[in-house]
């Protein structure tokens, strides 16, 4: 990626976040995240070969401060897409049927039950909805199941993929999320079939909670590195 090019999604990313400061529910962070956002963009080295600035850096460039976490009044999550050089945060404004909606202002959202991601919208080669393992079976990282991935390609033509998955659990884990460390255990889940493999891996704390998570999206988009900011 050049250095314009990264600079640039590093600025769409930064836009992402400032626009999350327009929290209809009222959480004051308005300010706050604007004011980080133009922090960052300072940030950012401008010109030059040895200046590029790479995918990590535009995502790290857009994570918000532990302090900005804490005052929000809604729970957020910060999602990175390293296939774009992408990173924003997401706040949460509804919950339905235990699948919780997390949105930008500009109406991308995810949306996660119980931490696994079933859906997205706003994103172009888009998640419609998935049939996946609950929260619960993560937790206990065993165990085999199908999942059922649905997309919509183009003409409106509805797209269908199926895969195997088992569960296994590993060893101890530890996350650092924004200044929190988490101790938990790694879950991975390994899934292949005839249009290939993918592996989701999951950290989940010592109180159940997904915390952190690495979790395959689309063809086009690959993974999203999900984290849950909120204490």
């Amino acid at each position: 990626m050049t250095g314009s090019a990264a600079l640039a999604a590093a600025l769409a990313a930064l836009a992402l976040l400032a626009a999350c400061g327009s929290d209809s529910a009222g959480s004051g962070q308005i300010g706050t995240f604007r004011q980080l956002a133009a922090q960052a963009a300072a940030s950012i080295p401008r010109g030059g070969a040895a200046q590029r600035v790479s995918p990590e850096q535009a995502i790290a460039a857009a994570r918000p401060s532990r302090a900005q976490i804490d005052g929000s009044e809604r729970e957020l999550i910060f999602v990175a897409l390293a296939s774009r050089g992408l990173g924003a945060t997401l706040a949460k404004f509804g919950q339905n049927a235990g699948v919780a909606t997390y949105t930008t202002a500009d109406g991308t959202t995810l949306s996660l039950a119980g931490g696994i991601l079933i859906a997205s919208r706003g994103l172009g080669e888009d998640l419609m909805s998935a049939e996946a393992p609950s929260a619960a079976a993560i937790v206990r990282g065993s165990g085999s199941h199908e999942r059922v991935y649905y997309f919509l390609g183009g003409l409106d033509q509805k797209r269908v993929l199926r895969i195997g998955c088992t569960l296994a659990a590993g060893g101890p884990a530890r996350a650092e999320i924004v200044g929190l460390a988490y101790a938990g255990r790694e879950v991975v889940e390994s899934c292949s079939g005839p249009s290939g493999a993918i592996t989701n891996t999951y950290l989940v704390d010592t109180g159940g909670r997904i915390r952190r998570s690495r979790q395959w999206l689309s063809p086009t988009i690959g993974y999203a590195d999900i984290e849950l900011l909120s204490r």
